[in-house]
Order: structure tokens, then C-alpha cells, then sequence
């Protein structure tokens, strides 16, 4: 079952607590994450490319879904272009509760918005 953060707080430390994960599986793959932002409404993951063996964009979406919350896509994931060369995507990886006044403006799922630095 996927997590459901009933409050902001909870989804928050929901993706804190995925991070060592995350950051393990891009390293696999030949990329070093930053974190960008609060966390407070959606997880703002930067990967750039470590070594010169990096996996391609997708691949690395892929394992970091699976690190987040155990699922992926099937195929490959919506890029959208970013400025300086940077493409980025939405990774849903939990639920959140709708019925909470503080999740009303925010999509029904907490996600991951990775942005990948391609050379």
C-alpha cells in the first residue's frame, strides 16, 4: 500500500525519510541528488551526472520511483524541457488526504518533481 500523509507535516517527513534511499539508487545509476525547497508541497529533487557510465533520464526516474514508494510507469516518463538544459518530471509516490483544508489547492498525491541536468 502507498503511504497517505493526512497532514503536511506527515508528507514532509514521509519524504525525508525516502531520501537515503533515493540518493542511493541515483548514485547506482551515476548521479548525485540535491534537494531544492520545503518539502512542504511537493519533493524538488536535482540530479546531475556523476560519472561518465550515467544512466539515461529514464532509467534513473525509473529507480528512483522504486526507491520512493516501490512502483514505476511502464514505458518511458513525460519530459518536459527546462532552461539550461535541464529536463525535468512528476513522480507521484504518495497519497495525501483530500479532506484536509490544507491539501485543498494541491493535487490528491504527494510527488517527486526531478530535474535532470543532461550534457
Amino acid at each position: 500500500d502507498w503511504f497517505k500523509a493526512r497532514t503536511i507535516d506527515e508528507m514532509q517527513a514521509f519524504y525525508l525519510s525516502r531520501l537515503p534511499a533515493i540518493r542511493e539508487a541515483a548514485m547506482a545509476h551515476g548521479y548525485a541528488i540535491g534537494v531544492h525547497g520545503s518539502m512542504r508541497r511537493d519533493f524538488d529533487l536535482m540530479a546531475m551526472q556523476w560519472t561518465n557510465e550515467a544512466s539515461d533520464k529514464d532509467t534513473l526516474a525509473h529507480a528512483i520511483a522504486i526507491a520512493a514508494c516501490g512502483i514505476t510507469c511502464d514505458g518511458s516518463y513525460r519530459w518536459e524541457k527546462k532552461p539550461n538544459g535541464r529536463a525535468a518530471v512528476s513522480i507521484c509516490i504518495c497519497w495525501t488526504d483530500h479532506l484536509n483544508p490544507d491539501f485543498k489547492d494541491m493535487i490528491s498525491a504527494g510527488h517527486i518533481d526531478l530535474s535532470v541536468i543532461e550534457n
